[in-house]
């Protein structure tokens, strides 16, 4: 009730969100967790730990697919974390025993942009453009290739390192 409350009162604050879906899937509320979870990814598709634990909620309500689709992009977002390429491989191992004609790649993407001069083009052109960050936003997880989205995110979110001013 607390954390809804503050929801309402700061309705662009991703972290409400991620703490309150965190408090009903430790208490096996899976519908309502996921759409918190979900709502928290929305407004924060770069952090990582709020992919994650959508993932892992996903897997906990028995949706394998979701539970890969989500720990996809956060490995994606920390490619060195061991533990996230851990869990990965587990759902993706999960989810090709429930539909064995799944075929999932739990490597990380070799895709991501190196620092370079045209990634600091494109992310200038990005931040420049509020209409293309509100549209990236906006994508519904369907239309999303997630090789695509690391790369367009990772692309992003180094464009607001050196631009902090842009981030809200």
């Amino acid at each position: 009730e607390t954390l809804e409350r503050a929801i309402d009162e700061a309705p662009q604050r991703a972290d409400l969100r991620f703490q309150l879906g965190l408090l009903l899937a430790s208490a096996e509320d899976y519908p309502a967790a996921l759409k918190w979870l979900c709502e928290a990814a929305r407004l924060a598709p770069l952090d990582a730990a709020i992919q994650q634990h959508l993932g892992l909620t996903h897997a906990a309500s028995g949706d394998m697919s979701g539970a890969v689709r989500h720990l996809a992009v956060a490995q994606k977002l920390r490619p060195q974390d061991v533990h996230l390429a851990l869990l990965l491989t587990l759902a993706a191992d999960a989810a090709q025993r429930v539909a064995p004609d799944l075929t999932i790649d739990p490597t990380p993407a070799k895709t991501l942009p190196a620092e370079d001069g045209a990634t600091e083009a494109l992310g200038n052109l990005i931040i420049e453009d509020p209409s293309f960050v509100e549209a990236f936003l906006s994508l519904p997880e369907s239309e999303v290739d997630l090789e695509v989205f690391a790369m367009l995110a990772v692309v992003l979110e180094r464009a607001l390192e050196h631009r902090p001013d842009y981030a809200d």
